[in-house]
């Protein structure tokens, strides 16, 4: 006799046969709890698979403008430090040239009153943590592509500050400005696309995870009819976020920055990643998911007729 044994939630039992029918009911329980926690850990793998396989090139794209926009704000800081610098210096007096600007003489050899405006070019615009990485250029050549090849021959062999010269930097200066704030603000516009299609592609993706976790096969005609459209739906937003893509592509940001030339951004960002174009190539995968999916239903709907 094995004595007194209790099921959750009843009132207490005796005798052998009772407790072993209990242990054999405890036993079918922890069974099926054990495979719905399998099944569950395993459609969760599978998104997680599935996310990461499809996904790929989105965050990898997001990583990219991030890092870019960091570089383009340190330079956009460094021009606006180098614009004050040059704004405390006091030029000498002087006749300017007749472009503007005066060169080296033999009356101003001796003399070297821009050394302060190149030490402010070397400590704010050629100090940026990357441009040893993105341009390793001596000063008189990032001059010359910054600002002009008259100025970077006046900075470089002249030895007068003159007040022409001070207002060409300021003026140069404040012109390269701009265009890193330009370039913030593409890669701004660029960052939020990215974040967009990503998190739609991502609930499209959720969705088809828990539509294929659900045994279709064992679903009934109506069920799987519903199930059908809600995919078409989810198709339909995969078209629409590829065709505003395709459509943000063919308008562009022509960006005057240097480092870009006139490439649109989204040349410049990704020309040199194996998929070029990230959110088309998620958003490709991800429809095909979809259609997959539906092709699936479409043949279990043509058995239930």
């Amino acid at each position: 006799m094995l004595g007194n044994m209790y099921l959750a939630g009843k009132l207490p039992v005796t005798g052998s046969k009772v407790s072993t029918h209990s242990c054999s009911v405890t036993a079918g329980c922890a069974g099926l709890e054990l495979l719905e926690i399998l099944r569950i850990l395993f459609w969760i793998a599978v998104f997680c698979i599935l996310v990461i396989g499809m996904l790929s090139s989105i965050p990898a794209a997001r990583a990219l403008v991030a890092e870019e926009r960091g570089r383009t704000n340190d330079e956009r800081q460094a021009f606006e430090a180098f614009i004050q610098r040059v704004k405390s210096l006091s030029p000498a007096e002087s006749s300017p040239s007749p472009g503007g600007i005066q060169i080296r003489t033999e009356d101003t050899q001796d003399r070297d009153g821009l050394e302060p405006v190149r030490q402010a070019y070397r400590e704010t615009v050629m100090a940026t943590p990357h441009y040893n990485d993105d341009y390793d250029e001596s000063l008189e050549t990032n001059l010359r592509e910054e600002f002009s090849d008259e100025i970077a021959v006046a900075v470089v062999e002249s030895g007068d500050f003159t007040p022409q010269l001070k207002r060409a930097l300021v003026e140069k200066g404040i012109k390269s400005r701009k265009e890193r704030k330009m370039l913030l603000q593409a890669l701004d516009a660029e960052a939020d696309e990215l974040e967009a299609a990503q998190q739609l592609l991502r609930r499209i993706v959720r969705t088809c995870e828990a539509i294929q976790s659900r045994q279709l096969e064992l679903r009934s005609y109506d069920e799987l009819t519903s199930t059908w459209q809600r995919l078409d739906s989810l198709e339909a937003n995969c078209i629409d976020c590829l065709y505003d893509r395709q459509q943000s592509i063919h308008d562009g940001h022509v960006l005057g920055h240097r480092r870009a030339n006139s490439d649109t951004i989204h040349a410049y960002l990704y020309g040199d990643l194996d998929e070029t174009y990230p959110i088309l190539a998620d958003g490709t995968r991800v429809f095909e998911l979809v259609q997959d999916i539906k092709r699936e239903i479409t043949q279990l709907i043509t058995t239930k007729d």
